[in-house]
């Protein structure tokens, strides 16, 4: 059998990372114009969620059900800061 080299790093792994300055906002709650322009911007026409209803329907509805959605990202944003604790 023969020996192995070490294989050489021709680079520095360092410049090949990138500093994410911008993620330092992930874990804010979700504003309700982010939560309206996402609403706003799907696609009407695809096949319906797992509850059954498309986009359509949402954006049809969403006078009457967006305080319901305001809550729901609530509550998802609290349980996730939970379970980080």
């Amino acid at each position: 059998m023969g020996e192995s080299d070490s294989p050489q790093m021709l680079y520095n792994l360092g410049d090949l990372i990138q500093p994410a300055n911008f993620l330092h906002n992930l874990d804010q709650p979700f504003t309700r114009d982010e939560i309206d322009q996402v609403i706003k911007e799907m696609p009407g026409d695809k096949a319906p969620g797992p509850y059954g209803f498309n986009a359509k329907f949402i954006k049809k509805c969403w006078n009457i059900i967006k305080e319901d959605f305001y809550q729901l990202f609530r509550i998802f944003i609290m349980v996730q800061s939970a379970c980080r604790q």
